[in-house]
């Protein structure tokens, strides 16, 4: 629609030796965190890939990788579980979202499925790995 969109994924740090101590600062989206980012570590392209993944996981399938009521909550389970594969994640709605989502993508449930399998599946499951 002719509109910017700004992805930041939290790598950013400070480089001016005035700025050290907010070097260490935690300034991200916990939804879309990588696991060393919650635990407090020094963000790498690894970081980056999580996040792009996470992003990839909510478009493909509409929904986040994780989901959890409250931000401690949200926290542990990035931290600590596997998030569910794509077609784990969309049989896990209930039928009337996830045919509005394969609707929006112009197919069938059923196709959007197969779709969702294999490499697309592999590559999004390996950037979220912990």
């Amino acid at each position: 629609a002719g509109h910017a969109r700004l992805l930041d994924f939290g790598i950013a740090k400070f480089i001016d030796a005035d700025a050290v101590a907010t070097d260490t600062a935690a300034a991200f989206t916990a939804r879309y965190a990588s696991p060393e980012q919650i635990a407090g570590e020094p963000a790498t392209t690894a970081t980056v890939a999580h996040g792009m993944g996470l992003l990839l996981h909510e478009l493909l399938c509409g929904r986040p990788a994780f989901d959890a009521p409250g931000d401690f909550a949200l926290r542990q389970a990035i931290a600590t579980t596997e998030p569910p594969s794509l077609r784990a994640a969309l049989s896990a709605q209930d039928a009337a979202a996830a045919t509005a989502i394969a609707a929006a993508r112009a197919t069938s449930l059923a196709a959007l499925r197969r779709q969702l399998g294999g490499d697309l599946e592999a590559i999004v499951g390996k950037a979220l790995r912990k």
